[in-house]
């Protein structure tokens, strides 16, 4: 691992990108494409609204959540937080779910 990326996070790092090719293809999903300037943009506003709930460094939060791009754009933000994340699929069984 490089000097850069050495104490990095995962939110931190997704940064990188947003900001050096803004206008590039980040994310495409069931048809649409976000750029890394609107992948920012749709972390940002996540962030915010966790934040706004309460959510901080070292919560954990469970996100029940189908393959959609939100999902890409809620695990950047609760990583952003520093918060840790458990993923919760609603076709799971409920006995899957039971830790959390």
């Amino acid at each position: 691992m490089d000097a850069l990326h050495a104490s990095s996070t995962l939110g931190e790092l997704i940064r990188i990108p947003i900001s050096r090719f803004p206008d590039r293809v980040a994310l495409v999903c069931s048809g649409r494409r976000f750029t890394y300037r609107e992948m920012g943009e749709q972390i940002s506003r996540a962030f915010q609204a966790l934040k706004a709930q309460g959510v901080r460094r070292g919560d954990g939060v469970a996100v029940l959540t189908s393959n959609v791009a939100e999902a890409i754009f809620v695990q950047n933000a609760i990583l952003h937080l520093g918060a840790r994340l458990s993923w919760l699929h609603p076709m799971g069984a409920l006995s899957d779910h039971e830790l959390f």
